[in-house]
């Protein structure tokens, strides 16, 4: 999971819209499951992504893939860098499906 703050609203909007293309390189990778990418509702800014991979070591190989930093930079213009969160990796221990 990682959460981030966008500049302003039509940032937030430009990051969402950037995500789409970089979806196409996580669909690529083996053991990607899928995403959800969940915005604030008391502040709209916040974004938080939660990606879903068989395990780890999947998610690990995917950030090794030749472009991942690109389409990183290329989404890091729309953030408010001073306020990121380190990245968190999670256990579904409840799936309500």
């Amino acid at each position: 999971m990682s959460q981030c703050w966008a500049l302003d609203a039509a940032a937030a909007e430009g990051y969402e819209a950037r995500y789409v293309e970089f979806m196409e390189m996580h669909r690529a990778q083996p053991g990607f499951r899928r995403r959800l990418s969940l915005r604030g509702v008391d502040d709209p800014l916040h974004l938080i992504n939660v990606r879903f991979f068989d395990d780890a070591e999947a998610y690990h190989e995917m950030v090794a893939t030749p472009g991942y930093g690109e389409h990183i930079d290329a989404l890091s213009q729309f953030l408010d860098l001073g306020r990121m969160l380190p990245k968190e990796y999670l256990d579904v221990v409840i799936d309500g499906d």
